[in-house]
């Protein structure tokens, strides 16, 4: 599978879904909703400048319209954290990066498609246990095409997993509300 391919099918989502993706057309900033089953359509929009399409399908044209998604993914933004990436089983089924800098996209694809509200706590450990950004583990997240501007792709293959098999292992992200209570 060629490198698009795989994030077609990391982006895959049902005849009923779209995605929303954010791009900047001729100085402006703009907003599509493209249905996921449009192949072209949403593949030739994944190499404009500053592109980002949603993790999750949406069900309908609002951002928290949630479909189930079949990858799980982490944006790291430090060294530390690509390095503890390298070290992490499985490997991704497809990195990006930043050219001018350490940050990363990592994703995994999914045999089976995983609910939003799992998606979310799987993608929290994964922000957790890797030193990633937290606020990219919401099933709201959009991320970077790795066709787009300054983004190239550092590794791909075309392994699938089960959630299971990707987070199975990793302790739940603490609650980033804690210490109200402890407050309190």
């Amino acid at each position: 599978m060629t490198e698009r391919e795989i994030f077609w099918a990391l982006l895959w989502g049902d005849e009923h879904s779209r995605h929303e993706v954010h791009l900047r057309q001729d100085g402006e900033r703009v907003v599509c909703w493209i249905p996921c089953h449009h192949q072209g359509r949403l593949t030739r929009l994944l190499d404009s400048d500053e592109c980002f399409v949603s993790a999750v399908p949406r069900r309908r044209p609002d951002t928290l319209s949630w479909g189930p998604a079949h990858m799980l993914w982490s944006s790291l933004s430090k060294p530390e954290h690509c390095q503890r990436l390298e070290r992490f089983q499985p490997a991704p089924t497809l990195v990006w990066r930043d050219r001018r800098s350490s940050r990363r996209w990592a994703a995994w694809s999914l045999s089976r498609p995983l609910s939003p509200q799992f998606v979310q706590q799987a993608t929290e450990r994964l922000a957790h246990h890797l030193g990633g950004l937290r606020r990219a583990a919401s099933p709201e997240a959009l991320i970077a095409s790795p066709f787009s501007g300054h983004w190239a792709v550092e590794f791909h293959t075309p392994e699938t997993y089960t959630a299971r098999e990707v987070v199975g292992q990793l302790r739940d992200a603490p609650d980033p509300h804690q210490w109200k209570a402890m407050a309190a």
